[in-house]
């Protein structure tokens, strides 16, 4: 029976339960009232000051270890996947073997799977399936992976193997960008300043430009070859930045630098025509050049017009009918026009679209140019340009100082 302190009087209730701590100095045994916990008194072992705590339950000791157990596996588990996603990128997966690629990605690797939808989507080493690519895209997207969600934005916009949504597109494009995918954000500038999917915000699309300029900046400070062609562009067309045409040059030509045959004739093609750049026909003529002879078609014809016409090169009928003949001739298999990869990628879509019209148009035009060329050549001429286009070889016509580069970035 305990005595109440405010009148003295009997209560009846049951005496509070006793439990057992140890004293933080010495770790003598103390036995105290359940609810006298977290008071300090003096240690009868030892006399000094020590704090009563109430032990655990080992109901509580068991709830605490399990949780601290599922953090640990959750966190491993983590670790795992965050080590399967860094062990190789999108990009890198892309260049193994498909049978490397769907294992990877059968195991759960993002990356992985966002390079099999480009697969499917290109028809590289397996037959070509938007239905797939989308499959696979979707996947990724919906795990988080912010490259799929760019990829299947690109997928909504263009309509391929999916009704065309430009809202939805923008929607993954808006992930991606959010998660930190400079291209996504590059585009998502792009829409916001077009009113593509979203409403037009020039605010915003300065926000996404800016965003995107500066991890492309660090990028190609450090050879990141898409990353440059992207930068140039973006100096070009005042994306985010002043529009500056002696940097967006400077950044072209740093990716044209890297041997790869579609970046040079793009750049080729930008400083023939002006995109972004001054007009300037002898750096047109320097990377179509070394871009045919690597056997780029679209290259290849462009600079059999430069030579018909003397653009940065002398006029010249033999080397004009031979460069027409390779580009026409190569046109059908030349593999520089993936619809994804580094093309549709780095353009925004009414661009691309506009390349992808004018690709016939240029061919059939090539074909009457060479067809009126022939009329103002002599048959030596002619026999002489058809010699060289039968013992045209990119590998002993290729340029010096692109022998030991690769193709690809």
């Amino acid at each position: 029976m305990w005595i109440s302190h405010n009148s003295m009087t009997p209560i009846t209730e049951s005496r509070p339960k006793y439990v057992t701590c140890s004293c933080q100095s010495c770790e003598g045994h103390i036995e105290f009232p359940a609810n006298s916990a977290g008071l300090s008194v003096a240690c009868p072992h030892c006399g000094r000051p020590t704090i009563l705590k109430r032990p655990k339950s080992k109901l509580r000791l068991i709830m605490y270890s399990s949780t601290i157990i599922l953090i640990l596996v959750a966190a491993a588990l983590f670790a795992h996947r965050q080590t399967l996603q860094s062990k190789a990128s999108v990009d890198e997966f892309y260049t193994k073997p498909i049978t490397d690629i769907k294992s990877a990605a059968q195991k759960g690797n993002l990356n992985a799977e966002t390079a099999l939808g480009l697969s499917y989507a290109n028809g590289r080493n397996i037959e070509h399936d938007y239905a797939q690519a989308l499959l696979c895209f979707t996947n990724a997207a919906n795990a988080g992976n912010a490259e799929a969600q760019y990829y299947l934005s690109i997928m909504y916009d263009e309509g391929w193997g999916v009704t065309q949504s430009k809202p939805e597109g923008a929607k993954w494009c808006l992930m991606a960008s959010e998660a930190g995918d400079a291209e996504a954000q590059h585009r998502m500038g792009w829409k916001c300043s077009q009113g593509e999917g979203v409403i037009t915000d020039l605010a915003a699309s300065m926000k996404w430009y800016k965003s995107a300029l500066e991890t492309f900046r660090n990028a190609a400070a450090h050879g990141n070859v898409r990353a440059q062609l992207i930068l140039g562009a973006m100096y070009g067309d005042g994306e985010g930045v002043a529009k500056d045409e002696a940097e967006a040059a400077n950044w072209m030509e740093k990716a044209a630098s890297s041997g790869d045959p579609r970046v040079q004739a793009t750049v080729g093609f930008d400083f023939e025509y002006g995109s972004g750049v001054r007009v300037d026909s002898t750096r047109a003529a320097k990377w179509c050049r070394r871009a045919a002879e690597q056997g780029n078609a679209d290259a290849q014809g462009n600079l059999g017009m430069l030579y018909l016409n003397g653009r940065g090169v002398p006029q010249d009928y033999v080397e004009a009918y031979k460069w027409l003949s390779l580009g026409i001739a190569n046109s059908d298999s030349d593999p520089a026009s993936e619809p994804l990869v580094d093309s549709d990628l780095l353009w925004p879509p009414e661009k691309v679209k506009a390349v992808r019209d004018a690709d016939k148009a240029s061919v059939d035009a090539q074909i009457d140019l060479r067809k009126n060329l022939a009329y103002q050549m002599t048959e030596g001429q002619i026999a002489e340009a058809q010699r060289r286009v039968s013992s045209f070889s990119s590998k002993n016509e290729i340029h010096p100082d692109f022998q030991n580069q690769t193709a690809r970035h």
